[in-house]
């Protein structure tokens, strides 16, 4: 049998956990703090790139309204606003003059069947769109006006809006669909 005898003390038992506890801590708060300088680091290689590409913008856009006043140009918003207005109409009278609306009718002519009577054509030229609307005698030859739609090279996207019977047994209807000119491969 083996005796055993520890002369230390219990306030010296308590000192030595407590030194390895702060030892302990210590090491993680050193580690924490080579954490916070790398992080540091690179925030601050981030923060110098974006103010540098900030700067760039900006030496730019300034090159550019000095250019712009420069050839005459207004580079205030209300100049800018001004000028956005004169390039979306001259955008239209362009696409305008290069649709043709003879392709279109004769086009239109050659898919509606007979018992269709097209009332009224409304163009919307920014989205290239064109209602329709019209009369059939019956439903065989209204599906026939969209089959031969859908079936022509120089219509697309073919949807039945609206349909109903009127009072004297007419089938009112309403198609939209866009035109591609077979010409110039332009939308209206």
């Amino acid at each position: 049998m083996r005796l055993r005898i520890n002369l230390a003390s219990e306030d010296y038992r308590k000192t030595r956990l407590l030194k390895a506890l702060l030892y302990v801590f210590s090491i993680l708060l050193v580690g924490g703090g080579i954490l916070q300088v790398q992080s540091y680091i690179s925030y601050w290689g981030e923060h110098r790139y974006i103010e540098e590409s900030l700067q760039n913008v900006e030496d730019r856009r300034h090159a550019l309204e000095e250019e712009l006043r420069v050839s005459g140009m207004d580079t205030s918003e209300v100049g800018i606003m001004a000028f956005t207005k004169q390039i979306a109409a001259v955008n239209s009278l362009i696409t305008q003059k290069a649709f043709s609306w003879t392709l279109f009718l004769n086009e239109l002519e050659s898919a509606v069947p007979k018992n269709i009577s097209v009332m009224r054509l409304q163009p919307r030229s920014p989205e290239g769109i064109i209602t329709l609307t019209g009369k059939a005698l019956s439903l065989k030859d209204l599906t026939r006006f969209i089959i031969g739609l859908e079936d022509s090279h120089a219509f697309e996207e073919v949807f039945l809006k609206d349909q109903e019977t009127d009072k004297e047994g007419f089938i009112e209807f309403t198609v939209e669909f866009k035109y591609r000119s077979p010409r110039q491969g332009t939308q209206f």
